[in-house]
């Protein structure tokens, strides 16, 4: 009985097309399969980046503008309150520039005026940047708005953020009601800060209203004529909260000559 032999060399075995791999039209579908992915994560990573910086921008404003204006709620009134006025740029919350130091030395029942910063725990750059790490736009000589030009870096567009929303208001209205006085003629006196020294505002007619007043602590008080010799008849302490307040004395009236016997 004769065997078989096996064949010399190797007979090509026929692989399955899983083995053979994909064609290059599948190859090309799945390079782009695989762009559009990385593509897609990178979007959204783009977009969490830009969404937590104008997060992060929203809470700077807030703290920039608390640095600015203080609290009132609690009588404390910021840089505005200590000088009287807006900074001329918004480095002047952590370095004092030519602003006087505070102190409550020689002002009318102790009130403190001057630099107390500083008010934010930034560098002058920081404070000055957005979490985009473009410079804020700042309403000094109008209502003190704060402005970030958002991701797009344009002012103006959409994607502005901006703090308060309708404006700060950093100075008001302070009206003064004087009775009691008989027909002496009085002058109301109001003491405050103005670019950190002690300044005085006068009036001597009815009705008592002083106008563009800057928020903080003022002394009102109420003189007995209206030249150099007139004599001081009360003070009071009156803190400005925001757009008007109202403060009243009440003095006693003039004296009646005795009759004669």
């Amino acid at each position: 009985m004769m065997r078989t032999m096996p064949e010399c060399g190797f007979r090509r075995r026929m692989l399955p097309r899983a083995e053979l791999g994909a064609s290059l039209p599948e190859l090309v579908i799945l390079a782009f399969l695989v762009a559009v992915g990385l593509l897609g994560g990178v979007s959204a990573a783009q977009h969490a980046t830009l969404r937590h910086r104008t997060e992060q921008t929203k809470k700077e404003l807030r703290l920039i503008y608390r640095a600015l204006m203080g609290d009132p709620a609690v009588d404390t009134f910021g840089f505005v309150g200590d000088l009287g006025e807006l900074p001329a740029r918004l480095e002047h919350l952590v370095v004092s520039g030519e602003y006087p130091a505070y102190t409550t030395s020689g002002h009318v029942l102790g009130v403190g005026m001057g630099w107390a910063g500083p008010y934010l725990a930034k560098t002058p750059e920081d404070v000055r940047l957005d979490e985009f790490g473009r410079a804020y736009s700042f309403d000094r000589d109008g209502d003190g708005q704060l402005r970030s030009s958002g991701a797009d870096g344009l002012f103006g567009t959409r994607d502005d953020i901006v703090f308060p929303p309708s404006g700060s208001m950093c100075k008001g209205t302070l009206h003064v009601d004087v009775s009691g006085a008989g027909t002496a003629p009085v002058t109301v006196i109001v003491y405050g800060s103005s670019a950190g020294v002690e300044s005085q505002r006068f009036a001597s007619e009815r009705p008592f209203v002083f106008e563009q007043v800057p928020l903080g602590l003022h002394v009102v008080e109420i003189r007995r004529g209206t030249g150099p010799e007139s004599s001081q008849l009360s003070r009071k302490l009156v803190p400005l909260r925001d757009g008007s307040a109202f403060v009243a004395f009440r003095l006693p009236g003039e004296r009646s000559e005795a009759p004669t016997p």
